[in-house]
């Protein structure tokens, strides 16, 4: 029997009615070395194509990321408390509405960071005032320059008045500001006020 040849039986009915031979193909040397050669070649090509693709790819992905990038370290300065320059905004899809939105969230942040400041000084030198009343009064008495007297604990007592709605209205504001109370808006008539 010959390698290279295989015969199969043709059956009808359970009876044999013929042969059919298959030549078997066996590769030559010139069928593997072109294979190999082939092989070889298609690697190269697809390391080629992979290299070339790549390049591109990292430019455009660099190109993307840089804006977000940006953002991100400016989003990480913001988040430490320093002020931010605003960012510029090179485009008009979403990458340039997000630059635009950080920039308002900056710009309202810094705002609202120097209303603070000034609300503190502010109230700094409300409380001053009453504070340095009340200690001129009682240094007065307990230094023997003035008599103890009702007008005296009058005054007195309205000042510390005047300190106890001062802390009163930091406390609301503070409650406000956590979010531990609700404002109840309401139509007033100023004139009546």
């Amino acid at each position: 029997a010959d390698a290279s040849f295989r015969r199969h039986e043709i059956v009808s009915n359970g009876v044999v009615v013929g042969e059919l031979g298959v030549v078997l193909n066996r590769p030559t040397q010139y069928d593997l070395q072109f294979r190999e050669r082939f092989l070889t070649v298609l690697l190269v090509i697809i390391g080629v194509c992979v290299l070339l693709s790549t390049l591109p790819a990292m430019l455009i992905t660099r190109f993307v990321t840089q804006p977000l990038r940006t953002l991100g370290r400016a989003a990480r300065s913001l988040a430490k408390g320093h002020a931010v320059k605003p960012l510029a905004v090179a485009s008009s899809d979403e990458l340039g509405d997000l630059a635009s939105d950080f920039n308002v969230l900056s710009s309202t942040l810094q705002s609202n960071q120097e209303l603070q400041r000034q609300w503190l000084a502010d109230i700094s030198h409300e409380l001053r005032t009453p504070v340095a009343i009340l200690m001129a009064e009682t240094e007065a008495v307990i230094d023997g320059l003035r008599e103890p007297s009702l007008a005296g604990v009058r005054s007195l007592h309205e000042e510390t008045r005047r300190l106890s709605l001062l802390i009163d209205d930091l406390h609301h504001l503070s409650l406000l500001e956590c979010g531990a109370t609700r404002m109840h808006l309401a139509e007033v008539n100023v004139g009546e006020i």
